[in-house]
């Protein structure tokens, strides 16, 4: 994003540097982990549901020997 200049707030440190609602940048990496984590969450259970992860990836293996 040309023309932008990096947020360098003093009071942000550790984490909060990257996860905090003061910058643009800052809420979609909130709005990305929450995504990411319940994409995997999902996945989680979608496995854990089907009778392992040996199962599943049998079906994964198989679908992309298929394409």
């Amino acid at each position: 994003m040309a023309g932008h200049e990096p947020f360098d707030d003093p009071s942000l440190k550790g984490i909060s540097r990257y996860f905090n609602n003061t910058t643009i940048r800052g809420r979609a990496n909130v709005a990305m982990a929450t995504l990411g984590g319940l994409t995997l969450f999902f996945i989680y259970k979608k496995i854990k549901k089907s009778g392992g992860y040996k199962k599943w990836l049998g079906v994964v293996m198989q679908s992309m020997k298929a394409n």
